[in-house]
C-alpha cells in the first residue's frame, strides 16, 4: 500500500497551490461558466454588475488571498488525510493502473475541488460587496463632477508596479510588466483599471467633502500629543522651554571645599524654588547670586550637557546645580511644550492621525451612501 507522502512530491504540489497562478487555477469550472454568462447579478441604482464582473473580481481576489492556500495546507496536514489517501488508492487500484505519481495528482485535484467548493461562496460575497461599493463610489464622484482620467489611473498602476517585484529580475516591475503578469493570470485589465478608477475617485470625494476637517483634527491631535509629551518631560529636540538662568558665583581659585559649600547653597535654593515669578525674590537670600531671563529656547538651541538636564526636568522645576568654570548654574523651567512648528515629529504624527481619520470617514461615508442606494440582487 502506498503511503501519503506529505514531504515528497505532494509537498511540491501543495506549495505550488500557494502561488498566484495555482490559486487562480483552482477555479476553472466556475470561471469558464461565469465567463459565458452576461446576465445581471446586481443592480446598483440601475447600474448593472454582471456575472462576468463578479467572476473577474473573484479572480482578482485570489491574487491577494491566502485563504485558499491556507485551507489547502490545513487539509494536507490533517491526520485524516493519510487515511483518506490510502482509501482513495485502494479504490482506484480496482479499476486503474495509474502510477503512484498520477494517483497523487488525482488526489490533490480532489482536495483542490473541496477547497474550491468551500472558498467560492466567501469570495463571491466579497467580490459582489466590493463591486457594489465601487459602483457607489463612482456614482458619488459623478455627482460632484469628479472625473478620473486615464492618466490618473496610469499613475496609480505605476505606483503599484514600483512596489511589486519582477519574478525573474527581483527588481521593481514596470507598468507594462505588471499588467502583463495580471493578464497572464487571467485578470481583465479593463476591469482592473475600473477598480483603480473607483478608488481614486472616492479619495477625491473624501478630500473634497472632509479634507479640511480631517486635516484640522489630525493637527489638533498631533499638537495635543506633543504638548503632553513636552509637559511630561518626554525627550525631544523640538521641546520648547521658557527658562530662567540662576548663577551662584565662585571665587577665583576656589578649592573643592569652597565649591562643595557653594553646591550645598545651590541645592537649598533649588529645593525652595516653587515658581518662576518668585525666582528674583528667592535668590536675594543667597550671596553672590544672579538671575537672567532667557525667554523661549528649544532644546536644539541649548548646548550639552545642559540640554539633557533640561529634557529631564518638568515645568515648574529647577534643574540640579552644575559647575562651570566661574559659577554654579541652575535653570528654572517656567514652562515646556512641543514647538508649534512643522517638526518631523509633528509631521509623522499628523500623517498617522490623518490616515486614521480618513479610514473612519471613508467607512462612514460609504455606509451612508450604501444605505441610500437602491441595490437589487438578481
Amino acid at each position: 500500500m502506498m503511503a501519503f507522502k506529505q514531504k515528497s512530491s505532494l509537498t511540491i504540489k501543495i506549495l505550488g497551490a500557494s502561488t498566484l497562478l495555482a490559486l487562480v487555477g483552482m477555479f476553472p469550472s466556475l470561471l469558464a461558466h461565469a465567463q459565458s454568462e452576461q446576465k445581471i447579478a446586481v443592480l446598483v441604482n440601475d447600474h448593472p454588475i454582471t456575472a462576468y464582473d463578479v467572476t473577474q473580481r473573484i479572480r482578482l481576489l485570489t491574487l491577494n488571498s491566502k485563504s485558499a492556500a491556507k485551507l489547502m495546507r490545513t487539509k494536507v496536514k490533517s491526520p485524516k488525510t493519510n487515511e483518506r489517501f490510502r482509501e482513495f488508492v485502494a479504490k482506484a487500484r480496482q479499476t486503474s493502473l495509474d502510477s503512484d505519481a498520477e494517483l497523487q495528482k488525482r488526489f490533490i485535484k480532489k482536495l483542490q475541488d473541496e477547497v474550491r467548493r468551500e472558498i467560492i461562496p466567501t469570495l463571491r460575497k466579497k467580490a459582489i460587496d466590493e463591486l457594489i461599493d465601487e459602483r457607489l463610489m463612482l456614482q458619488d464622484a459623478k455627482k460632484l463632477n469628479i472625473v478620473v482620467s486615464e492618466e490618473d489611473v496610469k499613475r496609480r498602476i505605476e505606483f503599484m508596479a514600483k512596489n511589486s517585484k519582477n519574478r525573474q529580475t527581483g527588481k521593481s516591475a514596470t507598468s507594462e510588466e505588471f499588467l502583463k503578469q495580471l493578464k497572464t493570470l487571467g485578470v481583465n485589465i479593463k476591469a482592473f483599471k475600473e477598480k483603480l478608477r473607483a478608488q481614486v475617485a472616492f479619495q477625491r470625494v473624501l478630500r473634497r467633502k472632509y479634507g479640511r476637517d480631517i486635516q484640522t483634527s489630525a493637527q489638533q491631535q498631533a499638537v495635543k500629543i506633543l504638548d503632553k509629551a513636552g509637559s511630561e518631560g518626554v525627550a525631544s529636540t523640538n521641546t520648547e522651554f521658557q527658562l530662567q538662568k540662576v548663577n551662584l558665583s565662585l571665587p577665583d581659585g576656589a578649592d573643592q571645599q569652597k565649591i562643595a559649600a557653594r553646591l550645598v547653597e545651590a541645592e537649598k535654593l533649588r529645593r525652595k524654588f516653587s515658581s518662576c515669578k518668585d525666582t528674583s525674590k528667592l535668590i536675594k537670600s543667597v550671596k553672590g547670586s544672579s538671575m537672567k531671563t532667557l525667554g523661549t529656547r528649544t532644546a536644539s538651541q541649548v548646548e550639552q550637557p545642559i540640554r539633557a538636564i533640561l529634557l529631564q526636568a518638568r515645568a515648574g522645576e529647577m534643574t540640579p546645580p552644575s559647575v562651570t568654570g566661574t559659577s554654579i548654574e541652575l535653570y528654572a523651567v517656567c514652562s515646556r511644550r512641543q514647538a508649534k512648528g512643522n517638526s518631523p515629529e509633528r509631521r509623522k504624527l499628523q500623517a498617522k492621525f490623518q490616515q486614521q481619520e480618513l479610514s473612519v470617514v471613508s467607512l462612514r461615508h460609504l455606509k451612508n451612501i450604501r444605505q441610500d442606494a437602491l441595490i437589487d440582487y438578481r
